[in-house]
């Protein structure tokens, strides 16, 4: 169930995705910004996140920690991008249908990225 500070809880997909930077310089890590994503009815939201390892009696387990501004898209005003450097493995994009603005993800698998592809789809009607 859903919480105020873990508002992805119940949803269909959510998880940690590397969003890359689109206006980064050529030395820079495009892809250094991770997020928390989730599909919540026809949105995609996103929530910069850092993800804590907390060590304690001899087992790591990871906790997410979101700050920050929450950011939505409208997942009926984005298609996916079919480009194939957009699609490659563990990446995909989204395109805004008006103005062409695009949000670049990347999972930490390609089987990762299927699904978070699927899904949006299936909620793009696509």
């Amino acid at each position: 169930m859903a919480t105020p500070s873990e508002p992805w809880l119940g949803s269909k997909r959510h998880g940690c995705l590397l969003r890359k930077k689109q206006d980064h310089s050529m030395f820079e890590n495009p892809w250094r910004n991770k997020y928390m994503c989730w599909i919540h009815g026809e949105s995609l939201k996103m929530k910069p996140a850092e993800v804590v390892l907390i060590k304690s009696g001899g087992q790591t387990t990871e906790q997410v920690k979101v700050s920050g501004i929450e950011e939505t898209a409208d997942l009926r005003e984005w298609t996916m991008g079919d480009d194939a450097k957009d699609t490659r493995g563990d990446k995909f994009t989204l395109i805004h249908k008006a103005d062409g603005t695009k949000i670049s993800l990347k999972a930490e698998s390609a089987e990762q990225s299927e699904g978070w592809v699927k899904d949006l789809s299936k909620v793009m009607g696509g």
